[in-house]
């Protein structure tokens, strides 16, 4: 039983999502989470469908002069910044121990509630 509910399915439904989208499954991409694979299949459905390139999408026609996208700087920025909150506190989540006194055990209390507003705040 408990098998059965740790499988994940993959019958034809999810085997055609990766072919049209051109996914292959490596051992890197088998590490993505996935908010990361929804970001990538989100992106590659968006070109696919305005049958455009990344660079086309993205293109000026004289870069020196042209203004920035400042919503695309502020969206790269605040993903970078979430990233790396992420592996912060993965890193200190694998380094927590068992709390042996009140102040560890506060401290762990204060770092939890910090990952459980984290959570809540990137859904």
């Amino acid at each position: 039983m408990a098998c059965a509910l740790l499988t994940c399915f993959h019958g034809p439904k999810v085997e055609s999502s990766f072919s049209i989208m051109n996914s292959v499954i490596t051992p890197g991409s088998n590490r993505l989470n996935v908010q990361s694979l929804d970001a990538i299949q989100t992106v590659k459905y968006e070109l696919a469908a305005e049958k455009k390139t990344a660079v086309e999408s993205f293109l000026k026609g004289d870069f020196l002069h042209d203004p920035v996208d400042k919503n695309l700087c502020k969206n790269m920025r605040s993903a970078c910044s979430s990233y790396r909150t992420e592996m912060v506190l993965k890193r200190k989540e694998k380094c927590v121990t068992q709390p042996s006194t009140s102040n560890e055990k506060r401290k762990q209390r204060s770092y939890q509630q910090k990952l459980q507003n984290y959570k809540e705040m990137s859904i």
